[in-house]
């Protein structure tokens, strides 16, 4: 079978389809599901402090409280949860 040079995917996925009767997992970064580079980034702190954290009852803006009752750096896992869900709502 002789393909033309137009044929690129077809080839791709041919050599997908041996490498897969191989034992080989192996897929190109051109096939597949892709994100922006922007959403695979991790948000920073003030990002997740645009919401509300559950766990503490901080206000958006406002740095989470530990279990002393001192403002904390870090934010609640809960609180990251938060951002996440609100993030991907939109």
């Amino acid at each position: 079978m002789r393909l033309e040079t137009g044929d690129l995917k077809l080839e791709t996925y041919l050599a997908l389809i041996f490498l897969r009767g191989a034992g080989v997992l192996f897929l190109p970064s051109s096939i597949g599901p892709q994100q922006p580079r922007s959403s695979r980034r991790r948000p920073s702190r003030t990002h997740i402090r645009s919401v509300a954290c559950p766990y503490c009852i901080a206000i958006p803006g406002a740095l989470c409280i530990g279990s002393r009752g001192k403002p904390r750096e870090a934010n609640h896992f809960e609180r990251i949860l938060e951002f996440e869900a609100w993030r991907w709502s939109e």
